[in-house]
Order: structure tokens, then C-alpha cells, then sequence
């Protein structure tokens, strides 16, 4: 057989080698293969690279032919690397490579020296390959290290014969790798053979490797499996189990792994499951989610042998175990989780029932005043979206005015961590604007008695309010007029003298007495003589400022305070203005009526010190002016006469 044709089988070899070695590179445990068949396909390049040197005699081709072996073995060497503990360095594997380029480019035209120096590099490659192969001996235990062994001291041996030859002189003949002689044809000959060798005993090893691991990982999983405190199942791809750990056996109250293995799923769940579908058709709907899917977890209702039932949540994983699918299912028991999550359900409802349909707000801030929660009666009670009210800070529905008090009242609760109530504010209705409300509020704890907001219940208070500030007003105001009565009079008046006291003014107080009222109400009745009246405060309001007051102390009687006056002549003329207003007909159930009006005017501090002694005195200047014939406008001084008391002045 000549050179060329032998290369070409060598090629053909290689290259069924490597595609042997790829068709099993996806298996586990044997990702060397795929370097393995990269490396055979190296070598095919490398055969064909000489015989194609045979039709185009290129020095280049030598080279690059050359350096194939070298990387062939290189990649032998990555594949060693990659399944042994006991590593070279990357780059002492690649190392010959730039080597053999460098070293074989000055002797292109020697073949003898071209082969001494390709052997020898060749040569260091193998040796360092089986160093790596015994060094890790007892990592790659079985035949197929042996036989590995065997091709790589062959391929060995074979490149030292040639290096000897070449360097004793036997290749001085020799022009051209194709070129035969005896060292040609042992070397080459002998290395397709010894590749085949080579290639099966990979292959070998490969395998017993991955049984080898396979073996122990299996045994691993089995001594993790049967020690875990996790109740773990084995099932087969139909839900029939296939093994159990013991404290899965003591979770299902069973002596043993018989009276479990062998029995479907089904065996110890009842009928139907939760969700109302039967037991049998959820077992395999989990079954081929968990093997579609590579995993699945889910809830599962099952029934011990005495027929106490508990619930289990089951996670499930799709694993290979002794080269078969099955099922590895681990259990955990949440008879007592389901219980509270169905009590809590329970609490909840009830609680939820007692919100919606309380007549009270209930709500939650947190430690910034943000509702976290507020109670989707708030809707019927003020009108508003509980969706748009929750996140927000309470001050969007609280009356601007109300908010420090409500702020202040929140801090409370938040730093005395104890319980408040009795805070009153406005808060806007949808519909209805403002309303009053009042809270009672608690602090919020959590877990780590952490403060985390404040719970508060709110009542609508409105129609109370109301009502105070109606009370309020009459307690304070004259039912016919709607002025101040003597009361609220004589507490705006105490008011307005300390003020000017304080800011050493002036303050006037008149008291105002209706002339001809006595005989309207004799001839027309009461009911007109009421309306003159509201009539009479209309036109007094009219005449004053925002500031002054007046009030309705009897039957035809008012007062007016004039508080801060600079002079008294602004009180004597504003008399003047009221007694002009006065003295217009009043027009009523189609009557005119004409009353006059007398006005006496005490000054303060010069008149009285108190507000007793100064409306005494008003009340003496008013008396005067109505005994006045011409003057019906009275400044009280000392020299008017106190025969008579002024109440005598009410009977005009």
C-alpha cells in the first residue's frame, strides 16, 4: 500500500472516529467527547493536508499539515484536563504548537530534520498526555484507562522509532513525507492502527466514567433521600410510587415502604380534590405538567389509613433515576397553615361584614398620615371613591383649618404609643361640603412592637354640631332680631374694653330707645310691633361698622359698643346717622309707621371703669334725652340728675 492511500485511510478513520465520539457528546458525563471528536477531525485535516502535498508540492503545506498532529494531541490533552481533578496549565498544553511553526520554517527543505524535530515535539506531547493519564490513575478507574494507556505508549514507542531512525540517518534517502521506505511504512502504518486503539479506549473510558458517576451520584441522592427530614416520594411517570423515605412513612402513619410502593397517588387522597375535580384525573394532569415542564407544585388533599384526613403542599421535579424519568416528589404537611388561612378567611369576612356595614369610618394611617386603609363605607357616609381616598394624606378630605389639631392629635398616639379620643374636625363631603366628624384612634404595632401607624375609628357628628351651635346661638342671641342678647352684650363689651385699655383708646356705648312703640303695639298688635322691631335691628346693622355691635337687651331697647373710637364726636355722629336711619317710616302689612328714637352715649374709660358702671351711665344719658323736649341725643356727664332711675325711661 503506498503513503498516500494509507493517509487517506487514515483520514476516513479519523473522521468516522470523531463523528462516533460527537454522537455521544451529549450524553451525561461525557462532554469530552466533543474535543475528543474535534481533535479526530484535527488529524483527518492533518492526513489530507499531506496527500494534498503530493499534487501541490508547498512547503507551506508541510507546516500547517504538521502543526494539525500537534494540535490533534493538544486537544487529546484538553479532554484529559477536562475530566481530572490533577490539572496542567492551559498553556503548556498548547505550547508546541508555536514551537513546532517556529523550528520547522528554517528546515522546510530538510526532510530528515523535519522529522526530528516533529517526532520529538510529537514525542513530549504523548509523554506529557500519559503523565496526566497515570498521575490521575485512580480518578479513572476500569478497562477503558488501560486501553487508553496501551494506544498512547504505542503512538509513543512508534514516534520514538521514528525520531531514532531520522536521527541515525535512516531517512537520508527520503525527500518527501509521501515517499516510502521501512520507517515510513512501520510509523504510519502502525499509528492507524493505534489510533483506532486510541479512540476506543476514550470511548471506553468515557462511559465507565460516566457510569462510574452516575453510580455515585445515584448513591448520593439515595443516602440524601432516605436521611432527609423532608418527606420525599419516588413516583413513576402513571403517579404509581416507586420508593419512600421514612419520614415520609411517618408523615402517612405507614409501618413501611411496602404498604406504600407499588399504589397509585390516588390511594390516599379522597374522591375529589379542592378545586372539585376528581383525584385521579388531577394525579395525572400534575404527572404530565411536572414532566412537561421539569416541575410543578401544587396543594393535594389526602387521607391517612385510620382516615384522618390532612392537607399537603407537594413540589414536584422531573429527574432521571438509573437511566429512567420518574417523579421526585417532596411533601410538606399544612393541615395547621390551611386551618388558620381558613380561619383568618373566617376573621376576615366577619370583620369585613362589620366594616361595610357599621355606620363608622375605619381606617389606618401610617407614620406620615397616608391611609393605608379606610373602609368602603366611606362612599355612603361622605360621598368619596375608598380607591382615590387610599394612599392619600388625610388632609385631602380634612378642612385645612382642622389639620394641625389633626396632625398634633396623630403624634399623640404615635409617641405615647397608648390609645386617644375626642378629636373633632371637618372633612369634605362629596356632595354635601363640610361635615363634622370626631375619631377615636389606637396605635399599630408590628411584629417587633415597632410602631408602624395609628387605627382609628371616625362618627359623623354633624347633626350634634348643629344642634350646639344652634343652642349656642340662642343662648346668645334675641329670638326676634337675631342680635346679641344682654349676655353675649355684656361679654363683647368686657372684650372691647380691655382691648382699649391695652391700646389707650376710646370706646363708646349707646342705648337706644324707641319713642311712639308703646302705642303701635296697643293699636296694630304685637305681630307688627315685631316686625318694626326686626325691621329697627336691620337698619342699626346698616349703620354699622363690621367691628361694632349691636344688641337687643329688652322689649324697645338696644345697646351699640363702639370699640376704638379717636374722638368723641365720631360716636355723637353715628348717633346722629342712627337716630336719620330710625326716624324713616316702616312700612308693614301695608301700614306706615313713624318712630323716633332716643340715644344716650357713655364713653369709656371717662364714664365708667367697668362695663357695669358705664352701661348705667349710658342708660342715665338715654333717660335724659328722652325727658329732653329738643335733645334726643345724650353724652352723659356728672351733672345729670339721678332722681329718677333710668328703667323709669323704659314705660315711655
Amino acid at each position: 500500500m503506498d503513503i498516500p492511500t494509507l493517509f487517506l485511510i487514515i483520514a476516513l478513520t479519523n473522521l468516522l472516529l470523531g463523528a462516533a465520539m460527537l454522537s455521544m457528546a451529549d450524553r451525561p458525563g461525557h462532554s469530552p467527547m466533543w474535543l475528543w471528536s474535534l481533535a479526530a477531525l484535527v488529524n483527518t485535516l492533518g492526513h489530507l493536508g499531506f496527500m494534498w502535498h503530493a499534487n501541490t508540492p508547498h512547503p507551506a503545506l508541510l507546516v500547517i499539515s504538521n502543526l494539525m498532529l500537534s494540535c490533534w494531541l493538544a486537544l487529546i490533552a484538553e479532554g484529559f484536563r477536562l475530566i481530572q481533578q490533577y490539572r496542567l496549565p492551559r498553556w503548556l498544553l498548547w505550547a508546541p504548537l508555536p514551537v513546532m511553526a517556529i523550528s520547522l520554517l528554517p528546515i522546510l527543505d530538510n526532510m530528515q530534520a523535519r522529522v526530528v524535530v516533529v517526532s520529538a515535539i510529537l514525542f513530549g506531547q504523548l509523554a506529557m498526555i500519559l503523565f496526566m493519564l497515570f498521575r490521575n490513575w485512580a480518578d479513572t478507574p476500569g478497562r477503558g484507562r488501560v486501553i487508553v494507556s496501551i494506544g498512547l505508549s504505542a503512538l509513543l514507542l512508534l514516534v520514538g522509532y521514528r525520531f531514532t531512525m531520522a536521527s541515525l540517518g535512516g531517512m537520508d534517502a527520503t525527500t518527501s513525507i509521501l515517499q516510502e521506505n521501512i520507517t515510513q511504512i512501520v510509523t504510519f502504518n502502525g499509528s492507524l492502527l493505534f489510533y483506532i486503539l486510541l479512540a476506543l479506549g476514550v470511548i471506553v473510558m468515557t462511559q465507565e466514567r460516566a457510569g462510574q458517576i452516575l453510580a455515585a451520584s445515584e448513591k448520593r441522592f439515595r443516602m440524601l433521600f432516605e436521611e432527609s427530614r423532608q418527606p420525599l416520594t419516588l413516583m413513576d411517570q402513571q403517579g404509581y410510587f416507586t420508593a419512600a423515605n421514612p419520614a415520609a412513612l411517618e408523615q402517612f402513619q405507614l409501618p413501611g415502604p411496602d404498604s406504600l410502593i407499588g399504589r397509585p397517588l390516588t390511594d390516599i387522597a379522597p374522591q375529589q380534590q379542592a378545586d372539585g375535580r376528581s383525584s385521579s384525573e388531577y394525579a395525572e394532569d400534575m404527572c404530565q405538567q411536572t414532566l412537561r415542564c421539569g416541575g410543578y407544585e401544587c396543594e393535594w388533599q389526602c387521607i391517612r389509613p385510620n382516615g384522618q384526613p390532612f392537607d399537603a403542599m407537594l413540589v414536584l421535579t422531573a429527574i432521571h433515576y438509573e437511566e429512567h424519568p420518574i417523579l421526585h416528589v417532596a411533601w410538606k404537611d399544612i393541615t395547621q397553615r390551611k386551618a388558620i388561612e381558613n380561619q383568618l378567611r373566617i376573621n376576615e369576612q366577619k370583620f369585613r361584614t362589620f366594616v361595610e356595614d357599621a355606620n363608622d369610618i375605619i381606617y389606618a394611617l401610617n407614620l406620615d398620615g397616608t391611609f393605608q386603609y379606610i373602609s368602603p363605607n366611606i362612599s355612603d357616609i361622605l360621598g368619596q371613591d375608598p380607591n382615590e381616598i387610599q394612599g392619600s394624606h388625610f388632609s385631602a378630605i380634612v378642612h385645612p383649618d382642622d389639620v394641625p389639631h389633626c396632625e398634633t392629635f396623630l403624634q399623640g398616639v404615635l409617641t405615647t404609643r397608648s390609645k386617644a379620643s375626642g378629636l373633632e374636625y371637618r372633612v369634605q363631603h362629596k356632595r354635601y361640603g363640610w361635615q363634622w366628624h370626631v375619631t377615636n384612634a389606637s396605635p399599630l404595632l408590628d411584629n417587633d412592637n415597632s410602631i408602624m401607624g395609628m387605627l382609628g375609628i371616625a362618627h359623623d357628628i354633624t347633626t350634634r354640631k348643629r344642634a350646639e351651635t344652634q343652642f349656642m346661638h340662642m343662648a346668645h342671641h334675641d329670638g326676634l332680631t337675631q342680635l346679641p342678647n344682654r349676655a353675649l352684650l355684656m361679654d363683647r363689651l368686657d372684650q372691647a374694653m380691655a382691648t382699649a385699655s391695652a391700646n389707650g383708646k376710646m370706646l363708646a356705648l349707646m342705648f337706644i330707645d324707641l319713642d311712639q312703640f308703646k302705642p303701635i303695639n296697643d293699636t296694630y298688635g304685637h305681630a307688627v310691633g315685631d316686625l318694626v322691631l326686626q325691621q329697627t335691628a336691620q337698619r342699626l346693622l346698616g349703620c354699622l361698622r363690621d367691628t361694632d355691635t349691636v344688641a337687643r337687651i329688652g322689649g324697645d331697647e338696644f345697646v351699640v359698643v363702639l370699640p376704638e373710637i379717636s374722638r368723641v364726636e365720631n360716636a355723637e355722629r353715628l348717633a346722629g346717622i342712627i337716630q336719620h336711619s330710625l326716624d324713616k317710616p316702616f312700612h308693614t302689612d301695608g301700614l306706615k309707621l313713624h318712630v323716633s328714637s332716643s340715644i344716650g352715649i357713655a364713653i369709656y374709660p371717662d364714664h365708667g371703669k367697668d362695663g357695669t358702671e358705664l352701661t348705667q351711665n349710658a342708660d342715665i344719658a338715654m333717660y335724659c334725652a328722652k325727658q329732653s323736649s329738643s335733645q334726643r341725643i345724650q353724652l352723659f356727664s356728672l351733672e345729670m340728675p339721678d332722681l329718677m332711675h333710668p328703667s323709669a325711661a323704659r314705660e315711655g
